[in-house]
This record gives structure tokens, C-alpha cells and sequence, in this order.
């Protein structure tokens, strides 16, 4: 069944549950005026020395009564709307002024109008009609039953229903005024905690995509309110003069990739080059960009540019296919773009400081972390393993001092970064300990690596001239990365134990000289 079907049905299915008439509630200002204007009436009507009707006051006491008991009554027991009371106050008025001494026609009006005041606060326009009816009808009535000529009997009837009318119209629109603040205020704040929430979500992403997909996401549903589906949103990310589709979000499922010239589309174009938000029709579009609008359903958007790193990153744009979007889309776009860049900088921040977690501050080469997460990463099934150690490095820090050392350090893991491919990998394990993994590499490349940082090492000329130890291991898909680097350490501890400044291979090793090498599994996890 379509959905508008089911929610047609919704509604006659809540107006049937629905009871036609709910109790009127009394206001405090209602109320207190009520009461004022009652103290008045009988003040007035029993003030000592006046003639008064003994069966009209209890007609106006009777009338009070059931006015009082349906004000009690009704919102408590009977949860409906009942008109009984300002018609009953309306009584009231009307017997109270047939008292002599009472509050005559004048008082009668005053009181007639509180009550349509009241229909008119706490029910619809039919009540107020209802009882400003009864309020003419009761003037007109004591016209009559006073000996008033009928053109002056009918004047006072049309005098009370004008301002009668007027009032109601009057109480009515300050009513829906009032209403319409009250809906935005509590509009603006449920919005308000809504973008809270967000910003709260956004900077608990880790990586840019994250937060521009979920930024994207939360924008159709922040504007489209109770109406799901209703606005499409998406980020276009700009380089340069071309806008591609980062993130899109679309009742419809749309999945859609691809470039288009930013100049294409006027709107969009605004947005970049002034680094404003736009919004407006977009009617004059062209080339690729007219179809992407097309099928997008985005004829009325804003375009909202987001900042990052000095320049506009991309565009968040808001849509709607039939009418201009309301006010409250343009704000809900921009605190979301403000909300962008402060992820994308979060995200930015939080890898740099993973890199940095991950590296090693002296040579820039891989930490034991950043090993272990290269390993994790995987790979070509073949690989092979180079541990390297520098000799002699406590003499070079005991000779020159340990700047020195480190200098040397320092150009070891230069050479040997050189040396390597760029999906090598090259870390430092220790203090003058690296190891390289060469991905997708045998026993042989690997050595032709070593014996070239050998020859780099041995051509720089200074104070302190580093040497270095060199052993290879390799594996294959069977193989465990830390089996492999210890039978690589093994190697190259023989390989000092040879003089130094050489590359040892552990399948040349004897089995004798395999078994007398002090390497140990290299533990990756600290």
C-alpha cells in the first residue's frame, strides 16, 4: 500500500480515537479574572442598602454553581470539551443583572465578553461562536424582558456581537501567535540539542570519510524533520574546478560516482569562489552537472562551502525537488559544515598523531608499532627479512659523544631507506637495531640490498666512518613474520662474529653455527 495511503489512513484512524470535545481549561489569567469580575458582580448585586430579587440571585447563584462544578468536573472526570461553563457564566451575567441594584446591562456586557474570552483561550473558533451567540442572545433577551423598544433591543444585540466577534477574533489570533512562538522555541531547542548531539558524534570520528559520510547523513535527517526523506543531501568534494560525490544520502538508495565541472552549475560555482553559502534554484545548469541535478532531485538547495587547511575542502548541499527549502535547512547546513571542519581537523590531528605514534622521532623510520602494523597489514605471499646492527657503536659514543652517535644512527637509516622500494618496509627496533622487510622479495634481492647500503656506508666520508652487520632470512606464505626476522637476527649476529660489516644469509649458515647465534623471536607487541 503506498505510504501516503497509510498515513491518510493514520490520520482519520487518530481523529475517530480521538474524542470531539476535550474539557476547557481555565488559565491562571482566566481564572483570575474570572474571579475579580465575579467579587465585582456580587459585590455590586448585594451591596448593603440595594434592592435586590430574591429569585434571581439564586437563578445567578444556581447558574455560578454549575458553571463552578463544570470547570472542576470536566477536565478531571469527564475528559471532554464542554461549552457548559461560559454559557453557564453567561446565565449568570444575565440573572445577576435582572437583580435590582445589580450590575444592569453594562456589567452584563463586561461579563459576557469574559466569557467569550475564555471559549476563545481554551477552544476553537466554533465554541467562541457558540458562546458569543448566547452572549447576544442573553443581551437582546433582557432588552426584551426590560420594556426596551425593539430597535433599541436589536442595537444592543448587534453592538455585543461585534465586539463579541471582535474580542474572540482578537484572543483567537494573539492565541496562534502565541502558539506559533512557543512551537519555534521548542523547534529551536530540540535543534539545538540535535546539532549538539552531532557536533558530539562528529568529533568522536577518527577519519575524514567517517566524518563527512555521517556529517551527510545527519543533515538530510536534521532537515528533513518529520518529513524523512524529504530533503536529499550530499558532499561534493572540490579540487580544483571538478566536484565529485563524497558522500550522498537519498531515500532512494542512489549510489553515484563520477566528476563534474564545478563552473557547470552557477550555484555551486558562487559557493567555491566566495566561500559563502548560496541559496537558490538551480535552473541554469549544464553539461554532465544538469543530469547529476536531475537525478538527484535537488532544484532547490543550498550550497554550503566547508574550509580546510585555507581552502575550500567541499560543498555540503541541502535539496528539495518541489519548493523552496524552509529557513531552519540554511542554518542546519551551515552549523553542520562548521561541524565538518572541526571533524576533518580532529581527524586530521588524531592521524597525525598515530603517525607520529608509529614512527621513530630520530631516524623517521617505523617504530615496534609501526612494524607490527605493517606486518598486520599483509602482503605479497614471498618476503624477505634484513636485520642490521651497527658495529662499533658504543666506541663512536664513548670517542665523540652520543650526538654523534646518534648522527651516525641518523645516516645508517637514511642509506637504508634509500635503498628500498617505497612499499618496503623499514623500522627501528632498538638502539642501533633495524630491521626491512621487503615485500614480494627472495633471499638474493635482499642480499643485493644489504651489500648496497654496505658500499653507501663504506663511500661516506667522516669523522666517524659507521659500519654495520647484515642478516637475511626469507619465507613464504607458510611462513610467520617473527620466525623469519629471528632466523634473520641469528644471521646477522654471525655475521659479527665474522669481523663485521658483512651480510650473512641464514640458509649459509651451518647448522653448528645456526644453533650458537643468540637471536631471539622478535617481539612485535609492546
Amino acid at each position: 500500500m503506498p505510504l501516503c495511503s497509510l498515513m491518510s489512513q493514520g490520520r482519520r484512524a487518530a481523529r475517530r480515537s480521538t474524542p470531539r470535545r476535550r474539557a476547557l481549561t481555565l488559565e491562571p489569567t482566566s481564572a483570575s479574572a474570572f474571579g475579580l469580575l465575579t467579587l465585582i458582580s456580587l459585590g455590586s448585586a448585594l451591596w448593603p442598602g440595594s434592592q435586590r430579587s430574591g429569585a434571581a440571585l439564586a437563578v445567578a447563584f444556581a447558574f455560578l454553581a454549575l458553571c463552578i462544578a463544570n470547570v472542576l468536573v470536566a477536565p478531571t472526570a469527564r475528559r471532554r470539551r464542554s461549552l457548559a461553563a461560559p454559557l453557564c457564566y453567561i446565565g449568570f451575567a444575565a440573572a445577576l443583572a435582572q437583580s435590582e441594584g445589580g450590575i444592569g446591562h453594562s456589567g452584563l456586557d463586561a461579563l459576557s465578553l469574559l466569557a467569550v474570552v475564555w471559549a476563545a483561550l481554551g477552544g476553537e473558533q466554533r465554541d467562541t461562536a457558540i458562546v458569543v451567540v448566547a452572549a447576544s442572545l442573553a443581551d437582546v433577551a433582557l432588552a426584551v424582558v426590560g420594556h426596551e423598544s425593539a430597535l433599541l433591543a436589536s442595537r444592543r444585540g448587534i453592538t455585543e456581537s461585534l465586539v463579541a466577534v471582535g474580542a474572540g477574533v482578537a484572543v483567537h489570533g494573539m492565541r496562534a501567535r502565541f502558539s506559533s512562538v512557543l512551537r519555534e522555541r521548542d523547534l529551536g531547542a530540540r535543534r539545538a540539542r540535535d546539532l549538539a548531539a552531532a557536533l558530539q558524534r562528529l568529533t568522536a570520528l577518527r577519519t575524514a570519510d567517517e566524518v563527512i559520510a555521517t556529517a551527510t547523513e545527519l543533515a538530510g535527517e536534521l532537515a528533513a524533520g518529520a518529513e524523512p526523506g524529504r530533503h536529499p543531501a550530499l558532499y561534493l568534494a572540490i579540487t580544483g574546478d571538478t566536484a565529485t560525490i563524497a558522500a550522498h544520502r537519498d531515500g532512494r538508495g542512489h549510489r553515484l560516482a563520477g566528476a563534474w565541472a564545478v563552473s557547470d552549475h552557477p550555484l555551486l560555482h558562487a559557493a567555491v569562489a566566495t566561500e559563502r553559502p548560496v541559496v537558490g534554484e538551480a535552473s541554469r545548469c549544464s553539461g554532465r552537472m544538469a543530469v547529476l541535478v536531475d537525478l538527484l532531485q535537488i532544484t532547490h538547495a543550498c550550497y554550503v562551502p566547508v574550509l580546510h587547511a585555507g581552502q575550500v575542502h567541499g560543498v555540503l548541499v541541502i535539496g528539495d525537488a518541489e519548493r523552496p527549502l524552509p529557513e531552519h535547512v540554511l542554518g542546519v547546513a551551515c552549523s553542520l559544515a562548521r561541524m565538518i571542519e572541526i571533524g576533518l581537523d580532529t581527524a586530521r590531528r588524531s592521524a597525525e598523531l598515530s603517525r607520529e605514534a608509529r614512527l621513530d622521532p630520530l631516524t623517521g623510520c617505523l617504530n615496534r608499532r609501526g612494524l607490527e602494523d605493517a606486518v598486520a597489514g599483509g602482503g605479497p605471499l614471498a618476503f624477505a627479512v634484513i636485520a642490521a646492527d651497527l658495529d662499533g657503536l658504543k666506541l663512536i659514543n664513548d670517542a665523540f659523544g652520543h650526538e654523534e652517535g646518534d648522527a651516525a644512527i641518523g645516516r645508517f637509516a637514511t642509506v637504508l631507506r634509500a635503498a628500498v622500494r617505497e612499499d618496503d618496509v623499514v623500522a627501528r627496533t632498538g638502539g642501533d637495531e633495524f630491521v626491512v622487510l621487503l615485500r614480494g622479495a627472495s633471499a638474493a634481492r635482499a642480499r643485493a640490498t644489504a651489500e648496497l647500503v654496505c658500499e653507501e656506508m663504506a663511500a661516506i666520508k667522516v669523522l666517524s666512518p659507521t659500519r654495520a652487520s647484515f642478516g637475511i632470512a626469507a619465507g613464504d606464505d607458510l611462513s610467520d613474520f617473527a620466525d623469519v626476522a629471528a632466523r634473520a637476527d641469528k644471521a646477522m649476529y654471525a655475521a659479527k662474529r665474522s669481523g663485521g660489516m658483512r651480510v650473512v644469509e641464514w640458509d649459509q649458515l651451518s647448522t653448528s653455527r645456526r644453533g650458537d647465534a643468540p637471536g631471539e623471536p622478535l617481539v612485535l607487541a609492546r
